[in-house]
């Protein structure tokens, strides 16, 4: 967030900072505003006080479309990662499907985007780093890296990976911290013997050692929810081989022949075969000019078009 908002404020001043105020504070400071970015807006029902917050809203549009205040809404995903409060969340886009003035999003698989006119995409940022070349017997056949909440699918495919032959053996390590003690629990009790599970936060410095020591990133997401994953560009930054769902961003990618996807975990064993046998899994040179082309400052440069 604050990325993004050192990119708005070298064109506009942004004016509100972190507030437990919600939509009382944005109701209140309201006629200073030219603009209104929302930004994981669908997630307002999950807050302090959710969901009075959601009339607070409504407020806040029908002020901004009476006084000619150009609503921007960015969606992130088609569905919140949190199974909480699902009917005020899909009151909430509703809500911002009849008011925003311009909807950005990551992925053209925007749910409903037929009925969005005024819906424009862009890849997810991307830094450069450093490429280290890959050992020939990397240490981890997959790494699982991020905050592990529930849902990613870790659970799901730990457990689909210990009925699974063909995925037993495979040297798999998840970096990062669990979002619970029972999430933690379920996955350690079922993952195979050969999975190293730290159960602790990375530093950047530990990452980037494990990108150079993983064969490939894995994600398992469940389809239909997610459309783009800040952790997967931030892997193609390193150069890594990706594999993930055939969904949003991932999908689109792969159809650039930038990363790997499956459509259920039945393919991971058949695709991690076909990638072992090949020398080079990702056109690394495809995969350098995509980085240098998608960085922060093409996506300042696309904000500042569509906001206007």
């Amino acid at each position: 967030m604050l990325r993004l908002r050192n990119c708005l404020n070298r064109h506009y001043q942004v004016i509100n900072n972190g507030t437990r105020l919600g939509m009382a504070d944005l109701l209140i400071k309201l006629p200073r505003y030219d603009r209104v970015y929302f930004n994981w807006i669908e997630d307002v029902p999950d807050r302090r006080f959710g969901y009075l917050q959601i009339p607070l809203l409504l407020t806040v549009l029908i002020c901004c479309k009476l006084s000619g205040k150009k609503v921007i809404w960015f969606v992130h995903n088609n569905l919140s990662h949190y199974k909480t409060n699902r009917l005020a969340k899909q009151v909430v886009r509703q809500l911002m499907r009849r008011f925003a003035d311009v909807t950005l999003s990551h992925s053209r698989e925007l749910d409903g985007r037929e009925a969005l006119h005024n819906l424009h995409c862009v890849d997810h940022p991307v830094e450069q780093a450093q490429l280290l070349p890959l050992p020939a017997r990397p240490e981890w056949d997959l790494l699982i890296w991020g905050t592990v909440s529930p849902y990613k699918g870790v659970d799901r495919f730990a457990a689909y990976a210990a009925h699974q032959p063909a995925l037993q053996n495979l040297r798999v390590h998840i970096a990062g911290r669990f979002a619970s003690p029972v999430l933690e629990e379920r996955i350690r009790s079922t993952a195979p013997g050969g999975w190293k599970i730290p159960g602790k936060t990375v530093s950047d410095e530990e990452l980037t050692s494990l990108f150079r020591r993983s064969r490939y990133v894995l994600f398992c997401y469940a389809p239909g929810s997610v459309l783009s994953s800040a952790a997967l560009c931030r892997s193609l930054s390193h150069g890594t081989t990706v594999i993930g769902p055939h969904t949003g961003c991932f999908k689109e990618l792969s159809e650039l022949g930038l990363i790997h996807t499956y459509r259920s975990f039945d393919e991971l064993p058949a695709l991690i075969a076909k990638l072992n046998a090949m020398k080079e899994p990702i056109d690394q040179a495809a995969l350098q000019r995509y980085v240098a082309a998608n960085g922060w400052d093409h996506f300042e440069q696309f904000l500042v078009e569509r906001i206007g």
